[in-house]
């Protein structure tokens, strides 16, 4: 409900009499500030800085009087960060601020690490040994600044935040606050409902803010009077038990709860097997100790801890549905089992087998993809199907087609590559009913070459000449002249492509012998090496 004028009056006992007139206690009209969502704004904004070191420079002090004449109610001070630092103004603030008539509050800097425990235990027990006594008035509860993962997985931050916030209501008997900005609220924890018992404490310097705030800081760049530069500006939102945050003395309901409900369960179905994901509930009243996670007409039963988010089942059989159960526990004892169903999908094996493994430039392949159930061998008809293909070493599948197997469960692609080619099929399977396969193949093409001698028999000394082309025609395309010596194929010259692709060796006998030759032409415009026909010359 909305903050009325006389309720927000009664809401902060240390306040002079004089401080009952309506100018003083929220003084003159704040400078623009950015938009905010008018229906979550309090009738009377309450609001107030949160200042840390850097609002101390050259050592300068706030004068905590003058910003409480400015019109602010409360203001909240950086109290220690990880385990070895303390804010060094801290208790001179944290007590002017009461001093001032002021409601005060205070935060700690997180460093999530691991392990998860005993790290948020002794970041807690360090952030509260310098608070004293929370629970009198005129005090907001201890607050967690959260902003960094630590390198902690969503599971393991979560968990870490829980922990430290149990811990520190264990040590203080309020109930604290969580400070977290949109993107890191929504995409680092992404998990709302594991943190909702604890009070919202939301930076957004424009447009609304998360409906579930109690606080919103609504700035960055405030200016007010008492403290040098810049500072952050924050505002309690409607619908907010001002009494209950403000007053320590007030208690907040804390009775002894197992956790909530698993968030986000969500089973994926594999072949003979399921895979069921979460994330973690709200812990309750103490800390979770793990997941009892089962399939109910298995028995399968899985006993997993606080920071798991996946269980994974196998020996299932296809077809048949079965129940995944989700049930987290703390000290108190287990919390609502979710529970989710899920079928197996038909295993599926994709196949495909080329005419050919390596064509000359002009030839045709022709692919054939066999698609059926890799249980009961039986051809997959009617299909849908997806054929890719990319030149070898490129990165990027270009669409040919989409077609459909016959009722032999196949495919047939015929094509005639001029480079070499990969070629891909991918059938994307049914959902929860059939698994996606894909198969891919390649084919090399090579480039023509011919090759003949000028004469196939000559004399001792007397050259001849060895010439060919090379199909496609490109010019300045290595070609390598080789003989057949001692069982192998061995280059002993080379030579490049003119301009029509044609090449040409110069060769003398120096011996009365047969030599067989071959020409290879290199590697060349995405073709591999082509060889061409073997030719003999006799010297005599």
């Amino acid at each position: 409900m909305r903050l009325r004028l006389v309720s927000a009056l009664a809401l902060f006992p240390l306040l002079t009499a004089s401080a009952v007139d309506v100018t003083s206690t929220f003084g003159a009209a704040p400078a623009p500030e950015p938009a905010f969502a008018p229906q979550a704004v309090v009738v009377g904004a309450v609001d107030g800085p949160d200042v840390s070191s850097y609002q101390h420079a050259n050592g300068a002090a706030i004068s905590w009087p003058a910003v409480r004449k400015s019109g602010r109610e409360f203001a909240i001070v950086k109290a220690t960060e990880g385990t070895s630092y303390v804010n060094p103004w801290f208790a001179r603030d944290y007590a002017g601020i009461r001093n001032a008539s002021m409601v005060r509050g205070s935060y700690h800097f997180a460093h999530p690490g691991r392990p998860l425990a005993s790290s948020a235990q002794a970041q807690a027990a360090f952030y509260v040994a310098r608070l004293g006594d929370v629970t009198v008035t005129a005090t907001l509860p201890p607050a967690l600044d959260l902003e960094s993962s630590g390198g902690l997985s969503r599971a393991e931050l979560i968990v870490w935040a829980q922990d430290f916030l149990l811990d520190v209501r264990r040590l203080t008997g309020r109930t604290p606050v969580i400070y977290s900005y949109p993107y890191f609220w929504a995409h680092q924890l992404g998990d709302p409902a594991a943190l909702a018992r604890y009070p919202l404490w939301m930076a957004t310097y424009s447009g609304s803010v998360d409906p579930a705030a109690s606080l919103w800081q609504y700035s960055e760049t405030a200016s007010v009077s008492g403290i040098r530069g810049a500072v952050d500006m924050s505002r309690l939102m409607a619908g907010t038990e001002w009494t209950a945050m403000s007053d320590g003395t007030v208690p907040t309901a804390w009775p002894a709860s197992a956790p909530g409900p698993a968030q986000r369960v969500v089973p994926v179905a594999g072949v003979r097997s399921a895979v069921v994901t979460w994330l973690p509930p709200d812990a309750g009243t103490s800390a979770l100790t793990g997941y009892d996670v089962a399939v109910v007409e298995t028995g399968q039963a899985l006993h997993l801890a606080p920071t798991a988010t996946r269980a994974a089942f196998g020996g299932l059989v296809t077809g048949r549905t079965y129940t995944l159960t989700v049930t987290p526990r703390n000290a108190v004892g287990a919390g609502p089992t979710t529970s989710r169903t899920v079928v197996p999908v038909v295993p599926t094996s994709l196949v495909t087998t080329a005419s050919a493994a390596s064509v000359y430039v002009g030839s045709s392949v022709t692919y054939v993809a066999t698609l059926r159930n890799r249980d009961t061998g039986a051809a997959l008809a009617g299909m849908p199907v997806e054929v890719f293909s990319r030149p070898l070493g490129s990165t990027t599948w270009g669409l040919l087609q989409r077609t459909t197997t016959d009722d032999a469960g196949q495919v047939r692609i015929v094509r005639s590559p001029t480079r070499s080619t990969q070629l891909r099929v991918y059938y994307p399977g049914q959902p929860a009913v059939q698994q996606a396969a894909e198969t891919s193949t390649t084919t090399l093409v090579r480039t023509r070459i011919n090759a003949g001698l000028s004469h196939p028999i000559a004399a001792v000394g007397v050259p001849v000449v060895l010439r060919g082309t090379i199909s496609p025609r490109f010019s300045g395309v290595v070609v390598a002249r080789q003989v057949w010596s001692h069982g192998a194929w061995r280059t002993v010259a080379t030579t490049r492509t003119g301009g029509a692709g044609s090449y040409a060796f110069v060769v003398s006998g120096n011996a009365h012998s047969t030599t067989y030759m071959r020409t290879v032409v290199a590697a060349n415009h995405g073709r591999a090496p082509g060889y061409s026909n073997q030719v003999s010359l006799s010297v005599r």
